[in-house]
């Protein structure tokens, strides 16, 4: 069978309509504003509103791949199923009203989302001053999404397998501090490694002044660490998985974990980030200093597991 693809928008239009009704079973239904937007180096990203026979209109954006684009890793369909699983764990992610592998009216794979008005321009987002108030609230909410996705279940997932670059976690690395909602970290990381046979590295960071020497004796801080990590070792022992334990001095405890992270090749940190919001010199900090550090220099994937009271 030969499959064409619309080379015009006109013709795009047309073969758009006949997916939609063939996905709404609304012979009535039109296409109406189709226009192609900025941006999208890879694939195709078009907006248009369907307005059905009985006039109710429905705002949607469409994706598909350009004609003749190379097969991919992850294909439109198994995006669409995992926009849809996500969505489902509670990840703010668009809703998918429906998709194709290509071999109907539009020729190549596509996926058709509800519409939703917003500021995608980082640039615009970052310096607005009528977007203040959400910068204020996009770190946590963007750690709270995270959180969502990583705890979707690896067997749900509809056609990826575990050796999938996208979901594979050998070493994962815990920061373990007082202060710091690190229970609910080692349970996040705990339900990541057990499900992907990873290894846990919980490790804590003991900060030593910069007028003492590395090795200074500092017995109360070294007892409450390895107490820390003992109880970090225990509730992966909870999830039968395997917790290597460090404990190491340093001036800067998020410099140690960036490192520590390079050094073992982690392939995500998860950290616990109690909310602290502060004013200096213009700028907000959402978590404390050693997660924002972190979240800045890390040379990998960062999950912030936040407590309730940063949420």
């Amino acid at each position: 069978m030969v499959v064409t693809t619309p080379a015009t928008a006109q013709a795009l239009e047309h073969a758009l309509r006949d997916a939609c009704v063939a996905a709404f079973g609304d012979s009535r239904l039109r296409i109406d504003g189709l226009r192609r937007l900025s941006g999208g180096a890879s694939r195709q990203t078009w907006s248009f509103d369907v307005v059905a026979g009985d006039g109710a209109r429905t705002a949607c954006i469409l994706r598909r791949d350009p004609p003749g684009a190379r097969r991919r890793a992850v294909g439109m369909t198994d995006e669409a199923a995992l926009l849809r699983l996500a969505r489902g764990a509670g990840v703010p992610a668009p809703e998918v009203l429906m998709n194709g592998d290509g071999a109907g009216s539009l020729g190549t794979p596509f996926m058709v989302m509800r519409r939703i008005e917003g500021e995608t321009i980082p640039r615009r987002i970052l310096r607005e001053e009528s977007l203040k108030h959400g910068r204020e609230l996009l770190t946590a909410q963007c750690a709270q999404a995270l959180a969502r996705i990583h705890v979707i279940s690896v067997g749900d997932l509809p056609t990826l397998s575990h050796s999938h670059p996208l979901v594979e976690y050998r070493t994962i690395l815990v920061p373990i501090a007082a202060g710091y909602p690190s229970d609910e970290a080692m349970d996040v990381a705990c339900r990541l490694a057990a499900e992907r046979r990873a290894t846990i590295v919980a490790m804590t960071v003991i900060e030593v002044p910069l007028e003492l020497p590395l090795d200074a004796y500092l017995p109360a801080a070294v007892t409450s660490a390895n107490e820390q990590l003992d109880e970090a070792r225990a509730i992966g022992e909870s999830y039968g998985v395997n917790v290597i334990t460090r404990l190491v001095r340093a001036r800067n405890a998020g410099r140690a974990v960036v490192d520590e992270a390079a050094r073992r090749h982690a392939e995500i940190i998860v950290m616990g980030g109690p909310r602290r919001i502060r004013l200096q010199a213009g700028r907000r900090a959402i978590f404390g200093d050693t997660v924002d550090f972190v979240l800045k220099h890390a040379p990998c994937r960062v999950m912030v597991a936040a407590g309730r009271a940063a949420a």
